[in-house]
């Protein structure tokens, strides 16, 4: 199955590469980083150098950081 079901709609996991589909490994559901950070209103960027990928949140709900809390 290359595809993915959220809210209700079905939905191409990777539609530029209709072979990916999700992986089970050791009973837990492996899915692409850019395809669950994506759904979830995030941007993935990939880091090529350090093979890193950096997430980013473009929502305000935690600008500005809450202070940490006193000693």
């Amino acid at each position: 199955m290359t595809r993915a079901v959220i809210n209700g709609a079905s939905v191409q996991i990777d539609a530029e590469n209709p072979d990916v589909k999700p992986l089970i490994i050791n009973s837990r559901t492996m899915l692409p980083m850019r395809f669950v950070t994506e759904k979830l209103g995030c941007e993935a960027e990939w880091i090529p150098e350090t093979s890193q990928i950096k997430v980013k949140y473009p929502g305000t709900w935690l600008d500005p950081q809450p202070e940490p809390p006193m000693k």
